[in-house]
């Protein structure tokens, strides 16, 4: 008997199903099997189980588990039906009587012990679910009844309550409605009022709903499980506050300093890694106080993440990286989006920027990275210490407060208006003008009449001299415009590098005039981007009454910030740079020497 038990065995390995192949020649068998009832199959199991001593390995992977709508599957691709569910697409089950109908309590045994032996499993909470999802929410159009929806809400909070590994387990599916009624995937809402005071409207009101996201609809407020429900939204991917980005450098300002790193070609061991919010800079041109507060709380939650205020390339893990400030730090510090109290709200850039004028909920601490990246109150500091040495300086000399009142005014007017001050001013000393006077006017003026017409003719001969090359050219094309965008405020107003304030007179077309006067002496190259924007005046004081003209790139590479003190004809300046112009002067010094 077991010698026929373990041929017939052998027969069904060989001639059905083996590894899920079926050939021609087995359709009659295949025929044959199909007729067989769901006793006989019990039977079979029970008969495999018995003569294969329950070591089922080589039949986990045939299909001969017959199912309840007669077909056949591997065992691991099945499960046992249940009171509620005996046929299921979604997860196979098995056709009970295989299992339950045999001629005795042993034989039903065996056929149960063979069928888990190949991987027949119960169906539990985490199936039920699988089965739930891809029959009711695998499509956004299709809407279930809000009763059977709050039922199988319930199941999934409870799943993740249990388990938020699971929490992927929804992310391709239709489970949440937007306020607009739609339905949509966890990745397309956002958590706002009345669930969470995330402030996300002020960002995603901006942004069409069809590629941004949507506000959750408000029928969860009736919800008895609402706090139960909020964090499971949070838990499967529901955004709750606003995300910074990770992108590539391509679009930093700073990327040809940064593409300047060492190394011809990035590898896997390189790093192109950058971080913005995308579309803000756009938004914060609206100056919304809202979209303000939601972009100041995520900077605040973000406090303890430097990493985002810093760009990095680097070409491969043998050669240093290039650093500089991250987009967001550019987004952030270029837009007038701070708000300031003082009569009517106004918004300034972060360097104009006082905290005792912040609106309350906008937590401050100086402290803060990001704070000092984006230059929070950087020109103010600037103003009040330059301010704060020059009181300094007028009381060691004896200037009364009085004084220095008036000094402060005159401070303050256009480089023009001073000038006409001064001419008056010197114009009223005139007893102290130089006087001479000829002891005979006709005699004099016959004199110098008849050397007037003996004088020799004007004339002219060319001379070969040495000039730069292209000089004119590049003033003209490329550095004059340069210097201009760079040193022209919002306001439209030109500035000189050294006297910080309004050039002193505009050109016939309206544009203020500036001398470009080259500021690195000694590279090999001309650079356009080698020039600083000045007065007449300052032009030819850093020209001719410049005793450290020769050391001005040690100066500048040793400079600290945006400001680079020195002494000309005697007298103390400060030149200016915007960060723009540091950059490129960086670049350009470092690109020169690598010739």
């Amino acid at each position: 008997a077991k010698m026929l038990e373990s041929r017939f065995s052998n027969r069904i390995w060989n001639r059905t199903l083996n590894g899920g192949h079926v050939h021609s020649s087995d359709l009659p068998f295949l025929a044959w099997i199909r007729q067989k009832s769901a006793e006989w199959h019990c039977a079979l199991y029970s008969l495999f189980y018995r003569v294969l001593d329950g070591d089922l390995t080589r039949l986990k992977h045939v299909r001969i588990v017959r199912l309840s709508d007669g077909g056949y599957k591997k065992g691991i691709e099945c499960f046992f039906p249940t009171p509620e569910t005996r046929d299921d697409p979604i997860h196979p089950r098995v056709a009970e009587t295989t299992y339950t109908g045999g001629r005795s309590k042993t034989e039903q045994a065996g056929a149960k012990a063979f069928l888990e032996g190949v991987g027949v499993r119960e169906v539990g909470a985490l199936q039920q679910i699988e089965a739930i999802l891809k029959r009711r929410y695998s499509h956004s159009g299709y809407v279930p009844s809000w009763e059977i929806y709050e039922i199988d809400l319930r199941r999934f909070i409870e799943l993740l309550e249990t388990d938020k590994s699971q929490s992927l387990l929804f992310s391709d599916y239709y489970i949440f409605q937007r306020a607009d009624s739609q339905w949509s995937k966890p990745n397309g809402v956002y958590l706002d009022d009345p669930y969470f005071d995330s402030g996300l409207h002020a960002y995603y009101d901006r942004i069409d709903s069809e590629v941004g996201r949507a506000p959750l609809s408000n029928n969860y407020k009736s919800l008895d499980v609402l706090t139960r429900f909020v964090e499971f939204c949070r838990t499967c991917g529901v955004v709750d506050r606003l995300a910074v980005w990770q992108v590539t450098c391509d679009d930093n300002p700073q990327w040809p300093y940064l593409e300047s790193a060492p190394g011809s070609w990035l590898t896997e061991t390189g790093k192109n890694r950058d971080f913005v919010i995308p579309l803000l800079e756009e938004m914060l041109e609206d100056q919304y106080l809202p979209l303000s507060e939601l972009v100041w709380k995520t900077l605040c939650d973000q406090s303890h993440n430097t990493a985002i205020l810093k760009a990095c390339f680097q070409y491969n893990r043998s050669n240093d990286p290039h650093y500089a400030d991250s987009q967001l730090v550019h987004q952030l510090r270029g837009s007038s989006w701070i708000p300031q109290r003082g009569g009517a709200l106004s918004f300034v850039r972060p360097d104009q920027a006082s905290k005792e004028l912040l609106p309350e909920g906008f937590s401050f601490d100086s402290g803060w990275p990001w704070l000092q990246a984006i230059r929070f109150g950087a020109e103010i500091k600037s103003s009040a210490g330059r301010l704060s040495r020059t009181e300094e300086l007028a009381r060691a000399i004896g200037i009364d407060e009085e004084a220095l009142e008036v000094a402060k005014w005159f401070d303050k007017l256009p480089a023009a208006e001073k000038q006409r001050i001064l001419v008056r001013v010197e114009r009223g000393n005139s007893a102290d003008l130089p006087k001479h006077e000829p002891a005979n006017r006709e005699r004099r003026a016959e004199l110098v009449g008849r050397g007037a017409q003996e004088a020799p003719p004007r004339t002219a001969e060319v001379r070969q001299r040495s000039v730069p090359a292209g000089l004119d050219a590049i003033k003209k094309e490329q550095t004059d415009p340069y210097l201009r965008d760079l040193y022209t405020n919002p306001e439209g107003v030109t500035v000189c590098q050294i006297c910080q304030s309004r050039l002193p007179f505009r050109l016939a077309d309206g544009s203020y005039f500036f001398e470009s006067v080259e500021f690195l002496k000694g590279l090999e190259k001309r650079h356009f981007q080698n020039y600083l924007a000045l007065c007449p005046n300052h032009a030819a004081m850093y020209m001719h009454a410049n005793p450290s003209i020769d050391k001005m790139k040690d100066r500048f590479l040793a400079m600290s910030g945006s400001e680079m003190d020195l002494i000309l004809a005697d007298q103390p300046v400060t030149i200016y740079f915007t960060d723009t112009h540091v950059v490129d002067l960086r670049a350009i010094i470092d690109g020169d020497a690598s010739e």
